[in-house]
């Protein structure tokens, strides 16, 4: 959520840590059963309600200040509680801690959509929309409205014509709908099934309505549902199947895949402004062979400023550049996989996202308070 939400939230981690940081003289003014009563002596709803309302990075101070009280240490599982599924679940898209998933093939009209929090197993099944034998679903979207803070799932279709195919939108804005709503159609992406760029509150594609010509970025606003065209940067030789867009430090980003050594990366400085289009060139000199692919597609920028890409190579591959060093190095991926997705866990639960119409389920049972 955004930064001005979070503020009352900071005073219960405050007042957690006034409590766990008491002197001796103010904990001999309470009982000897208050002194040793801690967070972890909370029923477990009441505590994950009060851990629900603070930033993911002050609980794990929380925690680590109070398994160096204790001396004793404090495990947090890493285990992803799913919802049951008779088919592998796939993630489509990852928000808030929330994630999206699909249980079967999408093109299959018996598919199921989930979002789930995989943190405290709450999971809610979303009712598909209308299926139509004239559209053929590619993907679907989840993302929160960034000025009504609204969580909403966009289905994308394609529309086959005669003349060009589109791509057409719906809408289901989650704890208010009970129906997906139409919202209009679009040019049909290049590839819908990779693209989740998200970047000042819209989702970009580029279109395929002619792969050889000229780049153009297409756009989505989660919060207006309006969909628009952006300024490309200026003087691009390569075609539309030549670039990748990307999400790097904010900005939207435009990525020659084909050229590698070197490569260039264009980034809009100011999101909508054309002029604001900068070119970064990146060398593969440094590149160990043992590592060394045809295309490199960056995906994240660390604070200081070192890169982790994705490689061409099959299942997921990745590889980390220093741009101060020149080095590059493989990162290691642990299990299999197809797509990455960038996942920051949150113990916001979606219970407070659907509201109290909607019935919210649970991998395991649910503790109620008498």
């Amino acid at each position: 959520m955004n930064g001005k939400k979070h503020e009352p939230k900071k005073n219960i981690f405050y007042g957690l840590m006034h409590f766990f940081k008491s002197d001796n003289k103010q904990k001999n003014n309470i009982s000897e059963h208050v002194q040793h009563f801690t967070i972890m002596d909370f029923p477990r709803v009441i505590m994950l309600e009060i851990l629900s309302r603070l930033p993911i990075k002050s609980i794990f101070l929380c925690y680590d200040y109070y398994s160096c009280r204790r001396n004793r240490p404090i495990v947090l599982s890493h285990k992803f509680h799913l919802p049951p599924g008779e088919l592998p679940l796939r993630v489509v898209s990852s928000c808030n801690g929330l994630l999206c998933l699909v249980n079967g093939r999408i093109r299959d009209e018996n598919h199921s959509i989930y979002i789930n929090n995989p943190l405290l197993g709450e999971y809610f099944k979303l009712r598909l929309p209308e299926w139509k034998k004239s559209l053929c679903p590619l993907t679907y979207r989840f993302r929160v409205s960034e000025s009504s803070e609204q969580y909403k799932g966009l289905r994308c279709a394609v529309m086959f014509g005669d003349i060009r195919d589109v791509v057409e939108l719906e809408i289901l804005t989650l704890g208010v709908d009970e129906k997906w709503r139409y919202v209009g159609i679009v040019p049909r992406p290049v590839c819908f099934f990779y693209e989740k760029i998200y970047v000042n509150g819209a989702i970009h594609w580029m279109d395929c309505e002619n792969p050889s010509s000229v780049v153009r970025i297409n756009s989505f606003n989660i919060a207006t549902e309006e969909a628009k065209t952006l300024p490309t940067p200026p003087g691009l030789e390569n075609s539309t199947s030549s670039w990748t867009l990307a999400e790097l430090g904010n900005c939207l980003c435009l990525i020659d895949i084909i050229a590698f050594d070197p490569f260039d990366i264009w980034w809009m400085k100011e999101y909508g402004i054309a002029e604001s289009w900068i070119k970064d060139r990146i060398h593969g000199n440094g590149i160990p062979a043992a590592i060394r692919c045809v295309t490199l597609a960056p995906f994240i920028i660390w604070k200081d400023g070192e890169m982790l890409m994705q490689t061409d190579s099959d299942g997921i591959r990745l590889v980390s550049y220093s741009r101060k060093q020149n080095k590059y190095r493989r990162v290691k991926v642990y299990g299999n996989g197809s797509a990455r997705s960038i996942y920051i866990p949150t113990f916001y639960s979606l219970k407070t996202v659907m509201g109290d119409n909607f019935q919210v389920s649970y991998v395991y049972p649910k503790i109620e308070i008498a």
